[in-house]
């Protein structure tokens, strides 16, 4: 069968045929869905990736990986991300492609600038080891991305399993399938979808200035693996049907580790971060002296030193 020139494209204002996305889909492994996300939605989704990374917190942050943030935690804290990844829309793709037992592996809001690397792999994996899963992934694009965009091997995910690995060099996909190589450009507020077995990569850019923002989730048809899920209860529906619940994985083992797994600092956080780091805590390390003092003074005297500063205090 031979494979469109470009990736496949539809809009969903337009009311495409789910098979018609079903077909495109199992003959290029790859589609794009062009408004299958509002505006707005996409500017709340973004939200939760602003600002700093919180530490000595309660509240749920995103990773970095060099001048990347990834939050793997999403659905606890966005309902508009639960909304999106439970969606009728997705469910009847999924449903389509998948069969009627589907469960969310996993999912993640990210950006990257210019330092992050995707290689050249395939997302048909558990923890770093290759499997024979079935599942598609949906990347929703937050701001409008044509440099940057990720580039797809069409057709790979008819044969990728021969290989061994997931990943693969560049050297070698330009020297057998340098022609198949297509970019998913795409506006804001684009679903890229993909079958877990296509041969892809994040796209290059030559612009330092570009700052990539998408919404990334992966649903298989293997229901007894997943990341842990993280969900904030007031999200859910008042009638959870069974169906989102095995999609969900209520009840079900996880098994799989939150991916991006960072706890090594020294390679992972940004420099202009870890300078700011270095600066907050030399500053506080001349403070040491003073919370010693704070721990030691008995209440009575911290309490009059409070009010003779004029500080609120909370004590009879």
């Amino acid at each position: 069968m031979e494979h469109t020139k470009e990736i496949q494209q539809f809009d969903l204002n337009q009311n495409p045929k789910i098979k018609d996305i079903n077909f495109h889909l199992k003959k290029d492994g790859v589609i794009k869905i062009e408004n299958f996300l509002k505006s707005d939605s996409c500017d709340a989704i973004s939200k939760i990736l602003n600002g700093e990374q919180k530490r000595n917190s309660n509240e749920l942050t995103f990773v970095h990986i060099n001048d990347a943030k990834f939050f793997s935690n999403a659905l606890a804290v966005s309902k508009t991300s639960f909304d999106l990844v439970t969606s009728k829309k997705v469910f009847d793709i999924s449903k389509e492609y998948l069969g009627n037992n589907i469960r969310l592996k996993c999912h993640r809001a990210y950006t990257n600038e210019k330092y992050y690397y995707f290689p050249w792999h395939t997302d048909n994996k558990f923890d770093g080891e290759k499997n024979s899963k079935y599942g598609i992934v949906f990347i929703v694009y937050l701001v409008d991305t044509n440099e940057g965009a990720t580039e797809f091997i069409l057709g790979s995910h008819k044969y990728s399993s021969k290989f061994n690995k997931n990943n693969f060099t560049n050297n070698f996909i330009n020297e057998n399938y340098l022609n198949l190589i297509k970019s998913a450009k795409g506006k804001k507020g684009t679903a890229v979808i993909s079958d877990t077995r296509t041969i892809h990569r994040g796209g290059f850019t030559k612009n330092e200035s570009i700052k990539r923002k998408s919404f990334w989730f992966q649903i298989d048809e293997n229901l007894d693996s997943a990341e842990r899920l993280l969900i904030n209860p007031e999200f859910l529906p008042k009638k959870i049907t069974l169906e989102l619940s095995n999609y969900l994985g209520f009840g079900r083992v996880s098994g799989l580790s939150v991916h991006p797994v960072t706890t090594n600092l020294d390679r992972v956080i940004p420099f202009h971060v870890r300078w700011q780091m270095f600066i907050r805590y030399t500053i506080l390390t001349f403070f040491i002296p003073v919370h010693w003092l704070r721990l030691k003074l008995n209440t009575d005297f911290k309490v009059f030193i409070r009010k003779l500063l004029g500080n609120k205090v909370d004590w009879n």
